[in-house]
């Protein structure tokens, strides 16, 4: 029989250039895991690397200002319905956190459109300090953030972004 030809096995090249590095995203923001309803908890981090969990764990509407309905600035009734929604604030990560909720939650309504936080107290719950909180590695914060939205449209969809801006942002549905 006539002798049977082999190669030796090829081997892989070895590599030589460095790894290539990805620079920080310009995207648009995006959800944290998609979107969720009223009782779930999204873990969310911040620009300067906080990290927190945030449940929007109820939604009052309508809930009841404390000074009366919704009024413009000259004191005349604006025919809006304030909207509480209330939140807890976990800080999960290693360093403290100081923020203001007003700064850091949106409500979207049934329109589309964009809420921005109404600072009015409502009697149903308490606003944190006024929107601020601090709270350290472990401990979390719960108070609520008010909206008032115009007669006719209801909240569709609740946004927390960590620290007012950032990549990431949580967006529960509402119901």
């Amino acid at each position: 029989t006539a002798p049977v030809a082999t190669t030796p096995p090829a081997t892989a090249p070895v590599a030589t250039t460095p790894p290539v590095t990805t620079p920080p995203s310009t995207a648009p923001p995006t959800a944290a895991s998609g979107k969720v309803h009223v009782g779930t908890e999204l873990s969310l981090t911040g620009l300067d690397g906080s990290k927190v969990a945030v449940a929007l764990n109820l939604v009052i509407d309508p809930a009841t200002g404390t000074d009366g309905p919704p009024t413009d600035s000259n004191g005349s009734l604006t025919n809006s319905s304030y909207i509480a929604t209330v939140i807890t604030i976990l800080d999960v990560g290693s360093k403290p956190i100081r923020d203001d909720a007003n700064d850091d939650a949106a409500l979207i309504g049934a329109d589309g459109r964009d809420y921005t936080p109404d600072f009015d107290a409502v009697s149903q719950c308490t606003n944190f300090n006024s929107g601020e909180y601090s709270i350290g590695p472990g401990e979390k914060a719960t108070g609520c953030v008010v909206f008032a939205l115009p007669a006719g449209v209801a909240p569709a969809k609740f946004q927390w972004t960590p620290a007012g801006f950032s990549n990431d942002y949580g967006e529960w549905l509402i119901p």
